[in-house]
């Protein structure tokens, strides 16, 4: 396939991740790099040479890539690791779990405590729940569907099917003493998006969908930026078998190697790395 530089006036396609076709946005792309802290200056150098490498067709994650590389070669790790986000979420994998984890430490950061895979007795069953959040005044029963690739959309019957489970412990809940005169709400989170017909049902019911992107305020890369709770995996200086290693260990945030700093040690992790690992973290959350 043949390269062909991206005049400004010209408008060209891109191949997103779920194999659908969009006209490539330079606005888009200017502003994400400026969202992760690019300076105006780098943010051009990098749409330059997306540009002078772009033909009909290109891949979205080609876009990232070269993005990605240019920000770590000229500006550092930390606004690599910001544009590296929404990956970063994706290699929470392969199992849900380190996901349901990540979600829970965000409830957490908003003041609720949180127990993850809790068993709810129901009116009529057992469940059990990824997330429970509990307040003084709110108990946010929550799930997460974690996809390992992006493009896959939660269908309508993600939605269908929690909103009979979270009937069935809502009905049981109510009645209880602890549990007096405090509102119930019903969230589902996942780290792609919804169909439009899931998106519809949410709405409808009363249960809150927060996916990348969705809402248009509140969405889960806003709820990471705003309460500064970043995972492991989006760190750049730590290799994938590093990451995967802390992982194993439910090392999920960036916050728990500032506590537990002799686990990257334990690894084989140098001096001078382990330097830039803090660094790196101090910098993202900060």
């Amino acid at each position: 396939m043949t390269k062909n530089n991206l005049p400004n006036n010209q408008e060209q396609n891109i191949t997103k991740a779920s194999g659908e076709s969009a006209p490539f946005s330079t606005k888009k792309l200017m502003r994400s790099l400026r969202k992760a802290g690019a300076h105006e200056e780098l943010a051009a150098q990098i749409l330059r040479e997306v540009k002078g490498q772009f033909f009909e067709g290109m891949p979205s994650r080609r876009i990232f890539q070269i993005a990605f590389r240019l920000l770590r070669r000229h500006k550092g790790e930390a606004i690599a690791a910001r544009y590296h986000l929404k990956q970063a979420i994706f290699d929470l994998g392969p199992s849900g779990y380190p996901f349901e984890l990540f979600v829970g430490a965000l409830m957490s950061k908003k003041g609720y405590q949180v127990t993850t895979g809790q068993t709810c007795l129901g009116q009529y069953l057992n469940h059990e729940v990824d997330i429970v959040a509990d307040s003084s005044k709110k108990i946010i029963l929550a799930e997460c569907k974690y996809h390992s690739k992006p493009g896959i959309k939660s269908g309508v019957q993600v939605p269908l099917y929690i909103k009979s489970r979270f009937d069935d412990i809502i009905e049981r809940w109510s009645l209880m003493q602890q549990h007096y005169n405090k509102e119930f709400e019903g969230w589902l989170f996942t780290n792609t998006q919804f169909s439009g017909d899931a998106m519809k049902y949410g709405r409808g019911i009363g249960l809150r969908l927060i996916g990348w992107g969705h809402p248009n305020k509140g969405n889960l890369e806003n709820m990471i930026e705003e309460l500064k709770v970043y995972p492991v995996t989006c760190l750049t200086s730590l290799t994938k078998a590093q990451k995967a290693s802390l992982l194993e260990q439910d090392i999920i945030l960036c916050t728990q190697l500032t506590e537990a700093g002799n686990e990257l040690r334990k690894m084989g992790v140098p001096s001078s790395r382990y330097k830039n690992v803090m660094k790196e973290i101090s910098d993202l959350i900060t």
